[in-house]
């Protein structure tokens, strides 16, 4: 597995990545899974397009 990390106010988020012939598995810290065809994009570009949008939900949960 490949670990991305990304930094959204502040904390550092980390996921891990896997790929399986063209799909991208993205596993994010609350234990879901995000899933992707890759199709010739980079897959840590991918991935982390994924983790980006987590980090953004995590944020419009705690200001409610």
């Amino acid at each position: 597995m490949t670990e991305i990390t990304f930094t959204h106010n502040g904390i550092d988020i980390r996921a891990e990545y896997e790929i399986f012939g063209d799909t991208l598995v993205v596993y994010l810290p609350d234990g879901t899974t995000r899933e992707t065809s890759l199709r010739g994009l980079a897959p840590d570009s991918a991935a982390i397009t994924h983790l980006r949008a987590f980090a953004h939900s995590l944020s419009k949960r705690s200001d409610k």
